[in-house]
């Protein structure tokens, strides 16, 4: 299927859509209305959250396991800036459009989850907070971040300006014109940006397992860990480097542009290298905290323990051993098992192995699971429209 970014019209547009992102825009529709009825009549009546759970798979999903997912822009930002590997710099813009589309979702969902959520606004005021709180910086890492990611992908909506409707609004215009006439000053500016979009993220992603050490014996101890942040803070690396093997082999199969299959291949080792360390932290934290022998005795704890581990060293041996093979397929496989290792690795610390006691259980409303599904089809939605409509793919089509 060509790209072909011409057409102006909406109803055009929609008709050259897929069944497929058709059925998430419906998906995403739903979901806008459920979310609607919980701002309307509270989380009770809509969700199955309670005192002993006080977060569900909101929280879980779209800001545990979504910020993970959207990393790759400033995981790929680290490599390209910081250790000077310019040759990936196609892949950075995809790789920041997933970062703000993960993490304005994550935004979203915290403001949704919050049981007084007309209140979201005391976030802009410093004098209301809590500075002893761990949720305060990771919700002030995430705005910052957001709004670092959609600057960085800024230059991509007005490369072509006179395109665009929107860019008659002023200001837009204006900024475009600046970037356009002073590429240096513009530089200047990015290199404080994405310091900014390095920092961020490895702070609230380490602050992510920090919470759930403060949580002591609620979690099982198989993923009770001191050093939680750390472990945290790589497998958000293992999980967003995957994530950008699997967008660009995502756009060869739905969007025909060229496979970045040579650079993939030069990434693998990174990808490998990351999860194998995440491997060697996790035993090691189970040796010396003496819970290993918790590996096989802990029942369905233990089933879910061996599900994530074989899917990490699984996809691990297989970007190695496929890396030269010429199977860039079953270097996807390798990078999909990754992504969804890390996201069962979090799922697990935070809800699966997460225990209150005092006889509280939770399992998603209807209602929950529904906007959760409408989140993941906005993702899709949001990504085919702006792949069709702006300039991501350095090699797509014309």
């Amino acid at each position: 299927m060509n790209i072909d970014t011409t057409d102006k019209s909406l109803l055009a547009r929609w008709s050259q859509f897929p069944l497929l992102y058709r059925m998430t825009t419906m998906f995403m529709l739903l979901a806008g209305i459920f979310i609607l009825i919980r701002l309307a009549i509270g989380l009770g009546p809509t969700t199955n959250m309670n005192d002993g759970y006080p977060w569900g798979i909101w929280i879980v999903y779209d800001v545990v396991v979504g910020t993970a997912l959207g990393t790759g822009g400033f995981l790929m930002a680290i490599v390209i800036y910081l250790f000077n590997k310019w040759e990936y710099h196609p892949l950075i813009r995809s790789a920041i459009m997933t970062s703000a589309f993960g993490y304005t979702i994550a935004g979203i969902s915290v403001i949704i989850d919050l049981g007084r959520w007309f209140n979201f606004y005391s976030l802009l005021m410093p004098w209301r907070y809590n500075t002893h709180s761990v949720l305060l910086e990771v919700a002030l890492c995430i705005m910052g971040y957001t709004l670092v990611t959609w600057i960085e992908l800024f230059p991509a909506f007005v490369e072509k300006k006179d395109q665009y409707k929107f860019m008659q609004f002023a200001p837009l215009r204006k900024a475009a014109e600046f970037i356009a006439n002073n590429p240096k000053k513009w530089n200047r500016i990015l290199v404080g940006v994405i310091s900014l979009g390095i920092l961020l993220p490895v702070m609230h992603q380490s602050s992510l397992g920090s919470m759930m050490v403060i949580a002591g014996n609620k979690v099982h101890p198989l993923w009770q860990a001191g050093f939680q942040p750390i472990l945290f803070l790589f497998s958000v690396a293992f999980m967003g480097y995957s994530m950008v093997v699997v967008e660009a082999f995502a756009a060869r199969n739905f969007f025909n542009v060229p496979c970045e299959c040579d650079m993939i291949r030069k990434l693998v080792p990174t990808v490998a290298s990351i999860a194998t360390l995440w491997i060697v932290m996790r035993f090691s934290s189970l040796y010396f905290e003496e819970k290993y022998h918790l590996i096989f005795t802990s029942g369905m704890y233990s089933i879910t323990f061996f599900l994530e581990t074989a899917m990490v060293l699984m996809g691990t041996y297989m970007l190695v051993r496929y890396r030269y093979a010429g199977k860039p397929k079953r270097i996807f496989v390798a990078a999909f098992l990754l992504v969804f290792a890390g996201a069962l690795y979090r799922f697990n610390v935070y809800l699966i192995a997460y225990d209150p006691g005092q006889g509280y259980t939770y399992f998603p409303s209807v209602m929950e699971t529904a906007i959760t599904f409408g989140f993941v089809a906005a993702e899709l939605t949001l990504y085919f429209v702006f792949i069709r409509s702006f300039s991501i793919l350095h090699n797509e089509k014309k």
